[in-house]
């Protein structure tokens, strides 16, 4: 089960929202890595664990093999750790919901 963060927002609902766009090929992906700067602190473990949430939307008009990924952080990486990167969500958003609309 999912964690809510503090803004309410999970990877799950990621996939909800590409969903009400269309899309609806869709993936969670567990992702662990070690940080390059943090492992080498002290007081860090510099082991980062998270969830990449992805929608792929197929070209209609080719045979299928062409493909638009987008991707945005789910973190914002000049805001304070932990900040959720919304304006970059929301754009990601609306981008593929436009492309969407483009692909019908």
């Amino acid at each position: 089960m999912e964690q809510k963060t503090v803004d309410g927002l999970t990877p799950s609902d990621i996939i909800a929202m590409f969903h009400r766009i269309g899309l609806m090929e869709t993936e969670l992906q567990n992702f662990t890595m070690v940080h390059p700067v943090m492992s080498h602190s002290h007081d860090v473990s510099g082991i980062i664990t998270g969830v990449n949430a992805f929608a792929v939307l197929r070209a209609k008009r080719a045979a299928g093999t062409e493909s638009l990924i987008l991707n945005t952080p789910y973190f914002s990486r000049n805001g304070k750790l932990g900040r959720r990167n919304i304006a970059g969500i929301a754009t990601m958003l609306a981008i593929a919901e436009y492309f969407q609309g483009k692909s019908n």
